[in-house]
């Protein structure tokens, strides 16, 4: 009987290996070379780090029996809502005095927080380890998430006009691009982003964020495709000429 016990209790904890090492992996599509939100999240603009736009959420079947809650903001939104569990985090577009929002994601018509400051960004807030990352011109900040008006750090990316795109996040760093006379693009340590880890000088303006995957950066200025190292972007990998301008959005894919 004792043997009986023991070759069973080995059948279960094989079958529980094979089920946590080849099921899970396939139905929830891990994919480690990308930073990827939870289930009806959305923590960056792009919706991960190489900015598929891809969440596997579902919508409504159809929106015209569905309840509409909205909300009302001072002007226009021109970024995309960050959505972490039940809340949204959003930036309304007020020229010099945009402030940020905390909503209930649920019911959007709550509003939970207004932060007492301004934050002159145009792209998304990004959300990575209990933070907020954004930038506002030519500098990084780090927000406290619970409290919206406080400013953990900010730190300088590179010379004025650095805007366009929002930051990225990838495992345990931010990456963020301004500049114009001088541009760089800059891997800031998450935890203390006023540790700059690596940097790249991509001698134009740049126009959208970085995107990551696995071990490769791209950037896209003056119509060239950078390939960078992403854990030291001083390294160029390759690079590519497109177009006669780049400042289109672009997504890395699995193989191309």
């Amino acid at each position: 009987k004792m043997k009986k016990v023991n070759l069973f209790v080995v059948y279960c904890i094989l079958l529980n290996l094979i089920y946590f090492s080849f099921f899970i992996p396939v139905v929830f599509g891990a994919d480690s070379s990308i930073y990827e939100s939870g289930s009806d999240e959305w923590w960056m603009y792009g919706g991960d780090s190489a900015y598929t736009r891809y969440t596997n959420a579902n919508s409504p079947l159809n929106i015209s029996n569905t309840t509409v809650r909205t909300v009302a903001l001072p002007r226009d939104v021109d970024n995309a809502p960050v959505i972490v569990g039940e809340e949204l985090y959003i930036i309304a577009d007020d020229y010099y005095a945009s402030k940020a929002y905390k909503v209930n994601a649920l019911n959007v018509s709550e509003i939970l927080q207004i932060s007492s400051n301004s934050y002159d960004i145009i792209l998304s807030f990004v959300y990575y380890n209990n933070h907020l990352y954004c930038k506002a011109d030519n500098y990084l900040y780090q927000i406290n998430m619970s409290n919206l008006s406080q400013v953990l750090d900010s730190e300088y990316i590179a010379d004025s006009t650095g805007w366009y795109g929002a930051p990225t996040a990838y495992n345990g760093s931010i990456y963020a691009s301004a500049g114009n006379y001088g541009p760089y693009i800059r891997e800031f340590n998450s935890s203390n982003i006023s540790q700059i880890l690596s940097s790249y000088y991509i001698y134009s303006r740049p126009y959208q964020s970085v995107v990551v995957r696995g071990e490769n950066a791209y950037t896209a200025v003056s119509g060239t495709l950078l390939q960078l190292n992403s854990s030291n972007l001083a390294q160029k990998i390759a690079s590519r000429s497109c177009a006669d301008s780049s400042s289109s959005f672009f997504t890395a894919g699995e193989d191309y």
